[in-house]
């Protein structure tokens, strides 16, 4: 068997040598796009930077070296402003604070049900963002601090709906029991809203003054349906 790359063909003795350099030069271009820090606590790595500031799409990868991805640090993707999508695998746990702040094209993010931890203001100054799917709102699932929406939105430490983009029209929560009392209360420009199917509760105007929120939809097999 053999390999190319750029041009240039590898002759192998076996599958098991194309993999190893297969895997060698994953790591190597992974090692070329991000920075990582790996820590030896849970056998993992963290991303904490991209190095290509110009990109239009944003893939974030699941493993590095055989070992799972499971962290965004602190604003490490702040400031793209080319990125109009982003990629987030299953194997990321914790997005910290700021991560995709100031992404000023980003129009559409899909944060995966994996997630444990999710940071303040993690798309802050998004300005251009339509869609937005999340497990929950707040720093921590089922956690007992209530939070706005805003919560993902916010700048300089201010929690606020006031916060959340005109742009914004679809939102999914997907994985929360509940939607706390005027947790989307003036969201006006939000025209639908999709509860996945562990919600059970809905509290007091949480939709409040939502002026332009024509749909509200709760997925198969959820208390409230």
């Amino acid at each position: 068997s053999y390999l190319s790359v750029d041009e240039v063909i590898f002759y192998l003795d076996s599958d098991k040598d194309a993999k190893i350099i297969r895997d060698l030069i994953t790591l190597l271009e992974l090692n070329n796009q991000f920075e990582f820090i790996y820590d030896k606590s849970d056998d993992s790595y963290s991303i904490k930077s991209i190095k290509d500031k110009m990109i239009d799409q944003l893939v974030i990868p699941e493993k590095l070296n055989g070992k799972k991805v499971n962290k965004i640090l602190k604003a490490a993707f702040s400031g793209l402003n080319n990125v109009k999508k982003i990629v987030i695998p299953s194997s990321i746990e914790i997005i910290e604070e700021n991560a995709f702040s100031e992404c000023s094209l980003l129009e559409e993010l899909y944060l995966p049900s994996s997630l444990r931890k999710i940071g303040l203001g993690i798309v802050s100054n998004c300005n251009r963002l339509k869609v937005l799917e999340i497990p929950f709102i707040g720093e921590e699932l089922w956690n007992n601090q209530v939070y706005c929406f805003g919560y993902l939105f916010s700048r300089d430490g201010i929690i606020s709906n006031d916060l959340v983009p005109k742009s914004l029209k679809n939102v999914s929560i997907l994985n929360e029991d509940k939607i706390e009392d005027n947790q989307f209360k003036e969201c006006e420009y939000i025209e639908s809203i999709t509860l996945g199917s562990r919600t059970a509760y809905i509290g007091k105007s949480a939709f409040d003054s939502c002026s332009n929120l024509k749909t509200l939809k709760v997925l198969s097999n959820s208390i409230l349906s």
